[in-house]
């Protein structure tokens, strides 16, 4: 293989590995934003009162805050969870919800956007 054509293959990889991680930081930037939607439509869903529908979105977030590791979510999205759970009289799984499931994770010392 002569020099030139060695370099020509070496920055196509370069190039290729460049693509993906660009796509793979693009992908987790977009999971975090459906992320954050769901928990806000739940958010919403909660204050129009219909909480069978705000506790669905809850759980679609979580599913994906879980999938890529976000405690920021996982713990925002399992408080409001719990909330309406207590809101249902629902009590074992509001409680369920914001404890043993949020052990070891950590907020980074920012304040989280919580339903009343």
């Amino acid at each position: 293989m002569h020099a030139s054509s060695f370099h020509s293959v070496s920055g196509r990889c370069s190039t290729l590995a460049h693509a993906i991680k660009s796509d793979k930081f693009f992908l987790a930037e977009f999971r975090l934003q459906v992320t954050s939607r769901l928990g806000s439509l739940g958010n919403l869903y909660t204050k129009l009162d219909d909480l069978s529908q705000a506790i669905e979105f809850y759980q679609q977030a979580l599913a994906i805050a879980y999938e890529i590791g976000d405690d920021r979510a996982i713990i925002a999205n399992l408080y409001n969870l719990g909330s309406v759970y207590s809101r249902q009289e629902r009590t074992r799984e509001a409680i369920d919800s914001v404890d043993h499931r949020t052990a070891g994770l950590t907020l980074g010392g920012s304040m989280l956007e919580t339903v009343p």
